[in-house]
C-alpha cells in the first residue's frame, strides 16, 4: 500500500512555518528559486509550464519562490530552512537588498492573519543584530537545502519518511 499524500511528514521540518502572530529572525543565503503553482482543490501543484493542463483549463498560476534562511533550531544552533513565499515577500526582500545586502543582514518576517485572503507578511531588517566575522564564518559553513521543488532531495525525504512511518507502526 502506498499513499502519495504525505501531509505532516518530515518534509515540513525543512520549511519556515509561521502561524498568525508568529515571527522568525534569520539570515538569507543563496539566490532565490522562482516557480509557479496552481491551487487545485485543497492543495497546490507546481505549474508544468508549456502544456500545463491547469493553465489550459483557465487556472491562473501563482508566483512562488524559495530561499534558504538560516535560523536557530530548538537547541539554539543555526540550521538552514526553506523560506517559501509569494510575490509580495519577494518584492519586499528585493527592496531591502537594494539598501543592505541580505546575506549580511538579519531579517525578521512576521505573519499576521489566518486565512488565504487576510494574511499579511511583514519583512524588516533587524538593525539591533549586527553580523560579526565569526557569525559570518559559522553561517558560511552551514549546508544549504536544495530549492528546486523537483530536486531528488524532496522525493528521497518523502520516501524515507514513508518507510520510517511504516516501520514505526510495526512496533
Amino acid at each position: 500500500m502506498k499513499f502519495t499524500e504525505n501531509k505532516g511528514s518530515a518534509l515540513g521540518k525543512h520549511f519556515v512555518s509561521l502561524k498568525d502572530g508568529d515571527q522568525v529572525v534569520g539570515v538569507l543565503r543563496g539566490d532565490p528559486v522562482a516557480f509557479k503553482t496552481h491551487w487545485v482543490g485543497t492543495r497546490t501543484e507546481q505549474c508544468a509550464g508549456t502544456g500545463c493542463t491547469h493553465c489550459a483549463s483557465g487556472s491562473k498560476a501563482a508566483f512562488r519562490f524559495r530561499l534558504n534562511m538560516i535560523v536557530a533550531n530548538e537547541e539554539g544552533k543555526p540550521e538552514a530552512k526553506v523560506l517559501e513565499q509569494g510575490w509580495k515577500v519577494y518584492n519586499a526582500l528585493d527592496e531591502i537588498n537594494k539598501d543592505v545586502p541580505l546575506e549580511d543582514t538579519y531579517i525578521k518576517i512576521k505573519r499576521t492573519g489566518q486565512g488565504k485572503n487576510d494574511t499579511v507578511y511583514t519583512v524588516l531588517p533587524v538593525a539591533s543584530k549586527k553580523m560579526t566575522d565569526e557569525t559570518r564564518k559559522t553561517l558560511n559553513g552551514i549546508k544549504l537545502l536544495p530549492l528546486d521543488p523537483m530536486d531528488a532531495f524532496w522525493q528521497a525525504d518523502s520516501v524515507a519518511t514513508e518507510v520510517n512511518a511504516e516501520a514505526e507502526a510495526m512496533f
